[in-house]
């Protein structure tokens, strides 16, 4: 009894053990994140994205701008957001559980592989748990994957990559299955389903069929247990396999467009006629514009980049400074092309005594092959994230049949995983914050703009305005003639009460752009300050001349109408504001402003019915809005009706305003001499 418990045992730990080893390194690796926030796109993406915040219209999702090519991405923020709103905690677990899912694909994908009817009487085939489970590893602890997985918004690579592996594991266990063909049709559905998933997440999935492909060309006969059929029979067999999937894969590859289009013809041709035929300005390079032509050499480049990147982890960057290749025989980019070339040969040369390794290699190419396509930024290391299958493939196996001892190479791993996993941790610690994200970034791309701006907003959301505008400075002196970076540096002179500074940013700002409408309105609102108010309604008058629709124009200038003394302008203003809102708008912070200020001109007006009217609008959409309890408690106030005065001064005090001790006072001091007012 005792020896069938340890058996079962033993069986349950072969079968959970890999899974919970890998599960346990991701979680271990990543675990950390979770304490970390929101970066880069993951502001316009999530933070201020309104399509995410309903998921049952999903009809929003898919209508919204670029979600239908990514749609099963969008839809997964929106789930993050349904749980967890804008705590970050949710969206970075997601992903953490996301890679440690990969990480059992590519365990699953190996134990397949190695046991392909090929290589069953071969040692590989023997050790494929362990095989397969230092594939994993590396995968799962490698530093390059942590743009993928740290990074909120790639989820689009790491989910995609997810429903790539399941497709391909799904198609080779169809193919292994030889008695059912009900559950032969079941993976060979699952396999088409993960296909079209990953077709809706990330377009790096339209070479999933030239993957499949390459399977059947360099591992088959890919179904049939070895000694069960004549060579004859299989290889007959293995062909008529090979045709079907073509039509498959021929009739998936030309879907996609369609997928990505909606259905549309007419869009489908604009979008790929845009992509691979319009020169683009580059933004992984200030002042290059992209050519196809130039595209594809600089890929090259790309390329070997990457794969330095998976061979030497180190000098990673979040924002490349990567020049456009101009011509083939540049030093750099003729070097990369005959290296690329060397690369190929490689994998030519051992297909026939290693196809294993010729295999990842392939899928290198493969799952890079995406990228050919022209894009304005050349490169990102999330796209190594699938590419790094095959890389991690191919070595573990050359390192396995070059050792040729089991001890020698479970002790390589373990260093590898060692030592990748420290990378990892030590990588991860830049994603800690904005600011030491891209402080990191300006020390390696200190000659490129966007990291400079990046790290102005950033250090500016922790009060360092210094460090701001030494930002602003950077930026200018590389490129003077931008007409929004003047009026930013204008914003920072203004937080660092310097108004003569900030107006001769804001003047510089419109001789570049004389439509330029934020640097009117930040111009007119330093007028404002100022006290000259004839000066500042010119300029919301101009600001409107030129967009007669922004709300924030409206909502500047019912302050100053305010500050005149001008309730009934004001309270047009602020009407106007909230009247034209668009969805983004209305997620804004000034919209909720917009009624509060309207509340606070009909109190001065002693309109307190509508005031109050409006300050209930702001606190039942804002809850924790302290400053509007404040403001109605002061409403409530001048009507007389101190009880409910007295209770919004308090919860206003609970949320954190600072309220003078002395109006709690008075109000309590108004309730005893009161006899006709109830207790709040």
């Amino acid at each position: 009894m005792k020896d069938r418990d340890l058996t079962m045992t033993k069986r349950c730990f072969d079968v959970v053990g890999p899974f919970a080893v890998i599960c346990i390194l991701a979680v271990g690796l990543y675990f950390k994140t979770l304490q970390y926030g929101f970066h880069f796109d993951d502001f316009p993406f999530i933070v201020q994205n309104p399509a995410i915040t309903h998921l049952q219209d999903i009809r929003e999702i898919w209508n919204s701008k670029g979600a239908s090519t990514r749609f099963v991405g969008w839809a997964s923020f929106a789930l993050n957001y349904h749980f967890h709103k804008l705590n970050p905690a949710g969206y970075h677990l997601t992903n953490m559980v996301i890679h440690a899912i990969n990480g059992i694909l590519v365990y699953w994908l190996m134990t397949l592989l190695v046991t392909l009817p090929r290589f069953q009487q071969e040692r590989i085939s023997r050790d494929k748990k362990w095989i397969a489970l230092a594939v994993a590893l590396l995968f799962v602890a490698h530093p390059v994957q942590t743009q993928a997985v740290t990074y909120i918004t790639q989820r689009f690579a790491s989910l995609a990559a997810a429903f790539f592996l399941c497709s391909v594991c799904c198609y080779v266990k169809g193919r292994r299955i030889m008695g059912s063909i009900l559950i032969k049709g079941i993976f060979f559905f699952l396999s088409g389903a993960a296909a079209v998933l990953g077709a809706l997440t990330k377009e790096i999935v339209i070479t999933l069929p030239f993957i499949i492909i390459l399977m059947e060309r360099m591992l088959s006969p890919l179904g049939h247990p070895a000694g069960a059929v004549t060579g004859a029979v299989s290889r007959a067999r293995g062909k008529t396999w090979k045709g079907v999937y073509f039509l498959l894969a021929l009739v998936f590859f030309l879907m996609i467009p369609f997928i990505y289009s909606r259905g549309r013809p007419e869009t489908a041709r604009a979008l790929l006629s845009s992509k691979i035929f319009e020169s683009q300005i580059s933004e992984s390079h200030d002042g290059d514009r992209i050519t196809p032509g130039t595209y594809l050499l600089t890929q090259a480049r790309v390329f070997m980049t990457l794969l330095r990147l998976l061979v030497i982890p180190l000098g990673q960057n979040l924002d490349y400074d990567f020049p456009v290749s101009r011509h083939i025989f540049e030093p750099g980019t003729f070097i990369c092309i005959v290296g690329i070339g060397l690369f190929v040969l490689t994998a030519l040369r051992v297909r026939r005594e290693r196809p294993l390794v010729a295999f990842g290699l392939g899928w290198i190419f493969m799952t890079f092959s995406v990228e050919l396509i022209p894009r304005p930024n050349v490169i990102w290391e999330h796209k190594a994230y699938l590419l790094s299958v095959g890389f991690i493939l191919g070595l573990v196996v050359w390192l396995y049949e070059s050792l040729k001892d089991s001890r020698k190479f479970a002790g390589v791993v373990l260093v590898l995983v060692v030592l990748l996993s420290f990378l990892t941790i030590q990588r991860n610690k830049i994603w800690e914050n904005e600011v030491v994200l891209w402080n990191d970034v300006v020390k390696k791309s200190p000659r490129k703009i966007r990291p400079y701006l990046n790290l102005a907003r950033a250090v500016e959301k922790y009060g360092r305005y210094d460090l701001a505008l030494d930002c602003y400075d950077q930026v200018i002196a590389m490129k003077p003639d931008n007409a929004v970076w003047y009026n930013n540096r204008g914003v920072i002179q203004v937080k660092l009460k310097q108004p003569q500074r900030a107006l001769a940013d804001y003047n510089q700002s419109l001789r570049l752009d004389p439509k330029y409408v934020a640097a009117y309105i930040n111009r007119a609102n330093l007028y404002a300050d100022g006290k000259a108010y004839d000066l500042a309604l010119a300029d919301f008058e101009t600001a409107l001349r030129y967009k007669d629709d922004f709300h924030i124009t409206f909502l500047n200038r019912g302050t100053v109408h305010a500050r005149m003394g001008n309730y009934d302008l004001a309270i047009a203003d602020y009407t106007r504001a909230v009247a034209n809102y668009d969805v983004v708008w209305k997620t804004h912070d000034g919209f909720w402003e917009a009624f509060r200020n309207r509340g606070d001109a009909y109190k001065m007006k002693g309109d307190y019915e509508r005031a109050l009217a409006d300050y209930n609008r702001v606190i039942e959409l804002q809850p924790q809005s302290a400053v509007s309890y404040y403001h109605r408690s002061l409403a409530y106030q001048a009507k007389g009706d101190y009880p409910k005065a007295l209770k919004d001064v308090l919860n206003a005090q609970r949320l954190g305003y600072a309220v003078d001790p002395q109006y709690i006072y008075w109000l309590k001091e108004s309730l005893r001499n009161s006899p006709s007012s109830a207790k709040p």
